[in-house]
């Protein structure tokens, strides 16, 4: 059923409303402050040894030593799960995700962007600095076409990796033109992928072409 010209418009008006506020969202960003009282140089501080503990190069009890009442407390323990090492050592899968006050991840409209706040994607790029990879689908991509890079925050990009069953997306998304971070393009029907490619724009294009073992067995019946 096509969308009748009340819903277009209300659309439209949605996405310029949307639009508006990442503007603002941009802006605000480099003027956030913690809402525990920290000062810029504390903030700066925590994150510093945040970074060098998810590197391995802090000290060992780095976060024993920082009392409960220091200002820097607060973000250390936010994010220090996430610098545990499991015993035995093994990848840890983080799972991240937007909500709104009244408990949605989107606009009944499909709409997702920008259902959180400035603090939110700041905290977003500190979890992508502290990641090896970060992971979506075609879904994501198509609609939010995402950077997914911690430019927000001082830290490393992560390696990009975009699942594509079936090869469903253009080459013409951030993630396969902007070159910003190193990018992994998974193609699971590798039947799709042209003899010799090896890249979608500038990611890289990881998989089998399993179609070929398919035609080896046939040969050998």
């Amino acid at each position: 059923m096509q969308p009748t010209a009340a819903e277009n418009e209300s659309k439209k008006s949605f996405l310029e409303e949307n639009s508006q506020f990442a503007r603002k969202v941009t802006d605000r960003v480099a003027r956030i402050k913690p809402r525990w009282g920290a000062r810029d140089s504390d903030v700066d501080s925590a994150w510093r040894l945040i970074k060098a503990a998810a590197r391995g190069a802090a000290d060992a009890g780095w976060d024993a030593a920082i009392p409960p009442d220091d200002p820097r407390r607060p973000l250390i323990d936010l994010y220090l799960p996430d610098l545990a090492t499991p015993q035995p050592p093994q990848p840890i899968t983080v799972g991240h995700l937007g909500q709104s006050l009244d408990g949605f991840i989107a606009t009944h409209e499909g709409e997702s962007r920008w259902v959180t706040g400035p603090e939110n994607m700041v905290h977003m790029h500190r979890m992508r600095a502290l990641c090896d990879a970060v992971l979506v689908g075609p879904g994501t991509v198509a609609i939010d076409d995402p950077q997914l890079t911690t430019r927000l925050v001082d830290g490393p990009n992560p390696l990009r990796v975009v699942l594509d069953p079936t090869r469903g997306l253009e080459p013409r998304y951030k993630l396969f033109t902007d070159g910003a971070a190193e990018t992994r393009a998974i193609l699971q029907e590798i039947v799709r992928q042209r003899r010799g490619e090896t890249h979608v724009g500038c990611a890289h294009i990881a998989g089998r072409r399993r179609h070929c073992r398919r035609r080896d067995r046939l040969a050998r019946r």
